[in-house]
């Protein structure tokens, strides 16, 4: 994952869901969310969009500036809930992003 500045508007940042190496189809997906725990311990849970239909298994979430105020070390992880076959709801494995500082 890059870097992105705190309190940047608009950045998106993506997630792939995989099965081992391979993209997980997600189009099923009822529910996407990304859960993001910021350097302080503070958990903030957005909606995630398909990138495209979820076919490819790639989520995206797009800043608002208010929600990555907090510089510093980052960790996110995506959840699902999916219908069909195969059904249930799921958590990614946990990734570490950065949210830099500014200097005003």
């Amino acid at each position: 994952m890059s870097d992105l500045q705190a309190s940047d508007r608009g950045t998106k940042i993506r997630v792939t869901v995989k099965e081992g190496s391979e993209a997980f189809d997600i189009s099923s997906a009822s529910i996407k969310k990304i859960i993001f725990q910021k350097k302080n311990k503070e958990i903030l849970e957005v909606d995630a969009d398909f990138l495209t239909d979820g076919k490819d298994g790639k989520l995206q979430y797009v800043t608002s500036g208010s929600d990555v105020s907090m510089s510093g070390d980052w960790k996110l992880q995506a959840y699902l809930e999916l219908s069909g076959s195969p059904g249930g709801a799921w958590h990614t494995s946990i990734a570490e992003m950065s949210i830099a500082a500014n200097l005003k």
